[in-house]
């Protein structure tokens, strides 16, 4: 599903532009380490709870990281 690569991609740019690497930001966010990566290949969707975590992190809403 092309929203879950778009929750990846942005997950990416952030984790660059904040110089952290995807696995600190999947612990900084509370969420399983590889959990990101999962929504790259397509093998899970990002629930509501880790779309929480993340909005809680980084104080981005979710709809943003769903646009």
């Amino acid at each position: 599903m092309k929203g879950e690569v778009m929750v990846y991609d942005k997950i990416t740019k952030y984790c660059l532009k904040n110089g952290i690497s995807i696995m600190a930001f999947e612990k900084m966010c509370g969420i399983g380490n590889g959990t990101v990566a999962r929504w790259k290949d397509n093998n899970s969707n990002p629930s509501l709870v880790s779309l929480q975590k993340i909005e809680k992190f980084t104080k981005i809403p979710i709809k943003k990281w769903l646009e």
